[in-house]
């Protein structure tokens, strides 16, 4: 899988973890902690992605 494939898929997951959050009455606090940790979570992965795919067009 590609770093741009593997950024697709957690772009989607991010995304989908926000829609949850736009309903929070169906959320226990502590679930919405939980969500908001994992969307935190997703924004470093994505930035070392960007970071590595970086790295990678320079080599080339």
């Amino acid at each position: 899988m590609s770093l741009l494939e593997l950024r697709k898929v957690f772009e989607k997951r991010k995304y989908n973890l926000i829609k949850l959050l736009e309903n929070p009455k169906d959320l226990s606090p502590e679930k919405q902690h939980q969500i908001y940790g994992a969307i935190l979570e997703i924004d470093n992965f994505l930035r070392a992605i960007d970071h590595f795919r970086e790295k990678e067009m320079n080599r080339k």
